[in-house]
């Protein structure tokens, strides 16, 4: 499973690359992980341009995508990203939980949003909880749909 993660918080990045590999491990997937990293909107859309053949679009399963972003917002690129493919999930984990953010992001076929939580002890919970869910439970649409 290729995860791409559009964030610009190092710490947050940390965390996120921390818990898809342990719950990886600990569940013993069977799908091998791989994650790219990307800090601004910009490179986000890079990697969905057609002549990009460092990691084309068809390569990512997964897509943990934060809202406030340098460059491009991540409303911006979720916008962008479904119409390139509207089969690759999206989680919005972001801190912003206004509302009209919300909104948007389901109106843009985001398939999860989640506020950034501040104490550590409900980031690993819910990251747990997404990391089980993503990489275990959920069956992704084959690449030929």
């Amino acid at each position: 499973m290729r995860v791409l993660i559009v964030e610009d918080n190092p710490a947050d990045v940390y965390i996120i690359k921390k818990f898809l590999k342990d719950t990886s491990k600990k569940e013993k997937s069977e799908k091998k992980l791989d994650m790219i990293v990307v800090d601004n909107g910009t490179d986000a859309l890079r990697i969905f341009a057609p002549d990009n053949d460092v990691c084309p679009s068809h390569h990512v399963d997964l897509i943990i995508l934060d809202l406030n972003l340098p460059g491009c917002s991540g409303q911006d690129i979720l916008e962008v990203l479904k119409t390139y493919d509207s089969t690759i999930p999206v989680i919005v984990y972001t801190t912003s939980d206004n509302q009209d953010d919300i909104d948007k992001a389901y109106k843009a076929s985001a398939n999860c949003y989640v506020v950034k939580p501040s104490d550590l002890g409900d980031i690993e919970r819910i990251l747990t909880i997404l990391s089980q869910f993503w990489t275990n439970v959920a069956r992704m649409p084959s690449k030929e749909s």
